[in-house]
């Protein structure tokens, strides 16, 4: 069997859909070939009629629940792309077979309990054949953890690479809508992950190889950094504890790759190692600023919406009758919000931080702030785990050492600066990076 550089799993969904038409028609579509996989024949021709499909590409009948199906259509490719879901359900089969077969992976995966059982079956047989997986490669997490990446890069070329980051703190601005299959994801979640699983997820470095602190987190308001006269509130985000996990995730990997080059010095890439260390000072936090909320009616709006959200949160996990409600009236699996809708979203993320230069010398703040066009839970999604996936297949030797070791890695530490260029000439994403001081931020906003 002819083997494609990339598959496309779930490809006639939502989601699918999108990530198939966006490479189908990448800039750099002769650079590379892929194949697109469905449960459906007839979603698959009408696929490749929607998104004008060339013959080169490959139509894979696959129901994920027949392993003989999973394994044929993942040896088919170097690189697999998964956008399946729920995840909880169809998920650790397509890893194992990727595992057995040495493949390639990427997935659109929020789902943190998820996530945190597959790293703790498979990081360390993966890292031993060699064979990468990154998880959360959409609007859950690439945002969260490249722009703290970026963070870390501007600080250390501005004081040098011993200098670390402080106290952080990411606010998202952002307007999209919700599919049928994130919808389904979240209702597996509240279904079939038990209490103390949700707890054990939720935890600080809930599957990191290290422990770094803590800072306070899940707050029912945030203040917005250096939003003086009058100050501006923001809510409590409800994609935190994924995001969080995630970038304390490439924390710890880092801390452990350093580790390691300190026993293998020989191995060490000096200051390479040095400048991938966020700092024990390091914590991460995020919020929510969905409108202008300033002064005390600011503050009080916000606090009144994080309780409405978190009440409403309880009731899905917990009252069976208001899950079943929820099924009934949420929209179905394989739909999603209008081209129209989708046109106008957009998100404008920022991460402030402030630094440690020396043991009890404060350094200057960084300010990392990425813009997306376009809506930022599917149609940026797509482009973003499209980006990931190409760049495991047309740039891995331009990859992070730990990437080219295999294991279970976080947006960041796999893919890093390849995928920050990849997404700017996407044309879709922008970013900007700055040390300052709060003086001049606040002349800034004056």
């Amino acid at each position: 069997m002819e083997v494609t550089d990339i598959i496309v799993l779930g490809a006639t969904g939502f989601t699918g859909r999108l990530i198939t038409s966006y490479l189908a028609h990448h800039p750099q579509r002769a650079a590379f070939t892929f194949s697109v996989a469905g449960r459906s024949e007839t979603k698959l021709k009408a696929l490749k009629k929607q998104c004008a499909l060339d013959d080169a590409v490959r139509l894979v009948r696959l129901d994920v629940t027949k392993e003989d199906e999973v394994e044929e259509a993942v040896k088919g490719a170097r690189v697999v792309l998964n956008a399946v879901g729920p995840f909880i359900y169809w998920g650790e089969a397509i890893i194992k077979a990727c595992l057995k077969h040495h493949r390639q992976y990427v997935d659109l995966s929020g789902e943190t309990p998820w996530i945190r059982d597959m790293v703790f079956k498979y990081d360390y047989v993966a890292h031993k054949a060699g064979v990468l997986f990154v998880h959360s490669c959409g609007f859950d997490s690439v945002p969260a953890d490249i722009i703290v990446f970026l963070s870390n890069k501007t600080l250390k070329a501005a004081t040098g690479s011993h200098a670390s980051l402080g106290d952080s703190l990411t606010v998202y601005r952002a307007n999209g809508g919700f599919s049928g299959g994130t919808l389904a994801s979240a209702l597996a979640i509240a279904e079939e992950v038990p209490l103390h699983k949700l707890q054990e997820s939720n935890a600080d470095y809930a599957f990191a190889p290290a422990t770094g602190k803590s800072g306070p987190k899940d707050k029912l308001w945030y203040h917005v950094p250096f939003s003086e006269a009058p100050k501006r509130y923001a809510m409590n985000f409800f994609m935190a504890t994924g995001n969080r996990a995630i970038v304390q995730r490439s924390w710890a990997l880092n801390v452990a790759a350093a580790a390691r080059a300190y026993k293998d010095p020989v191995s060490a890439e000096g200051d390479d190692v040095a400048r991938s260390l966020y700092g024990q000072e390091f914590t991460y936090d995020e919020c929510l600023e969905q409108w202008h909320a300033p002064g005390v009616l600011g503050w009080l709006s916000v606090t009144a919406a994080s309780l409405v959200f978190a009440t409403s949160m309880a009731l899905l996990l917990f009252a069976p009758p208001v899950r079943w409600l929820f099924k009934r009236l949420a929209r179905p699996s394989g739909q999603g919000p209008s081209e129209e809708h989708m046109k106008i979203g957009f998100f404008e993320i920022t991460n402030y931080a402030n630094s440690v230069v020396a043991p009890g010398v404060p350094g200057p703040h960084v300010k990392t702030v990425m813009h997306g066009r376009g809506d930022p839970g599917y149609e940026l999604s797509a482009k973003m785990v499209a980006e990931c996936a190409l760049s495991a297949a047309l740039e891995g030797d331009k990859l992070p050492r730990m990437a080219k070791e295999g294991g279970m890695l976080t947006p960041a530490t796999a893919f890093g600066d390849v995928l920050v260029k990849r997404l700017e000439a996407s044309g879709a994403f922008t970013f900007e990076s700055d040390v300052f001081t709060p003086e001049q931020e606040s002349r800034k906003r004056r």
